[in-house]
């Protein structure tokens, strides 16, 4: 009978080690489920901080570009204005220029009059002193003859005084016509020299209209380009203030990243702090199983060496059914205790990991929703 009984015992071992090994094999998918899960997410956060990197030199690649733009855009207004003052210099070279053009020529005009004029008074001059010299031989021969008249010895040589009279005449004639000849051609010649004079005059009146025309339009072409040169320096100021803003954007981008790499570091830093965990679990679990194992070999071992012992004293002593029905009660109730510790145990456990595990989890949901947050500032930027 008591042999019987430790049979029994021996037969009921096996099934509460397969219940163990069932715990623990749950305990392990748990543990390894976990351990994926970590490692997804470091491999997001990964991800996350290339795509980050990726975004940071795009948008360093657009701010150089913007910067080339605006050196350029700088560079065309500072020709523009060398062009403009270039156009100033040449506009007042052009207007002093018509003015000593304009003094010049009348300068000259003068000096050409005032020739004129001396040379018709010399011609007249010397008009007036021929005739004035005629006419004092005119005179001469005049007395001349009136001499020869009364002078008998002239009418006995035989002479005419008036054929010289008249032959006088003809040379005064002649020397008339002459100088009437001179006077007329000088007198042309002047028309001629006044006629250029006002078609000089013309000329340059002309040139002076379309020099003031010219002005005009070149004054109009500074005023436009006066204009356009205030247009680029608004459309500076402008692009200055897009470079302030950009920068500032970038500040702030550069502060986000900054953050997100002091979160990246967190988390990396909680998942090294879990994998330290699971190790500890791991061993803890480990020991505590090899324990278990232990105090439950120990306890069969006690249990079948009692049994073994009361079977013996059951064939010495009167009473072996009471004795026997307190060493069933006895197991019953040391099994029934494992079992209950059993099961109990892996849910105290997994309460105690579930307790563990989800504050963690929760910062990094929250840390996710943070980096999700920069991801999205920086996409709007």
């Amino acid at each position: 009978m008591a042999e019987g009984e430790g049979g029994g015992d021996g037969a009921a071992a096996p099934p509460q080690g397969q219940d163990y090994l069932t715990e623990w094999r749950r305990v392990y998918n748990r543990l390894l489920k976990m351990l994926r899960e970590e490692h997804a997410l470091a491999e997001e956060l990964s991800i996350e901080r290339a795509h980050l990197a990726t975004e940071l030199e795009f948008q360093r690649a657009g701010r150089r570009e913007c910067e080339e733009i605006f050196q350029t855009r700088i560079q065309q207004i500072l020709r523009d204005v060398e062009r403009r003052r270039k156009v100033e210099d040449a506009e007042r070279a052009v207007l002093t220029g018509g003015k000593n053009l304009e003094s010049s020529c009348y300068q000259k005009l003068v000096e050409l009059a005032d020739s004129d004029a001396e040379d018709f008074r010399c011609c007249i001059a010397t008009l007036t002193a021929e005739n004035s010299q005629l006419k004092e031989k005119l005179k001469e021969f005049e007395n001349q003859a009136q001499l020869s008249e009364n002078n008998v010895e002239h009418q006995q040589s035989g002479k005419d005084p008036r054929q010289e009279l008249r032959k006088l005449k003809q040379a005064y004639k002649t020397l008339s016509s002459e100088k009437d000849k001179q006077i007329s051609s000088l007198n042309s010649e002047k028309d001629f020299v006044w006629n250029q004079f006002k078609t000089m005059e013309q000329e340059y009146v002309v040139t002076i209209k379309k020099k003031n025309i010219e002005a005009k339009q070149a004054t109009e072409a500074a005023q436009k380009f006066q204009q356009n040169v205030d247009e680029l320096q608004v459309e500076a100021q402008k692009k200055d203030e897009e470079i302030s803003r950009l920068q500032a954007e970038v500040t702030a981008a550069k502060e986000n990243m900054l953050i997100l790499e002091d979160e990246l570091k967190q988390m990396h830093s909680l998942v090294k702090g879990k994998d330290v965990e699971t190790i500890k679990k791991k061993a803890d679990q480990s020991e505590t199983s090899r324990k278990s194992k232990k105090d439950v070999n120990e306890t069969n071992r006690k249990s079948k060496s009692d049994s073994k012992e009361k079977s013996r004293a059951s064939q010495v002593t009167p009473d072996r059914i009471e004795v026997k029905t307190t060493n069933q009660k006895s197991k019953k109730d040391v099994n029934e205790t494992n079992r209950k510790s059993k099961s109990e145990g892996p849910v105290s456990k997994e309460k105690s990991r579930a307790s563990q595990v989800t504050p963690d989890r929760i910062e990094v949901k929250t840390i996710n929703q943070k980096r999700k947050r920069g991801s999205s500032v920086l996409c709007a930027t």
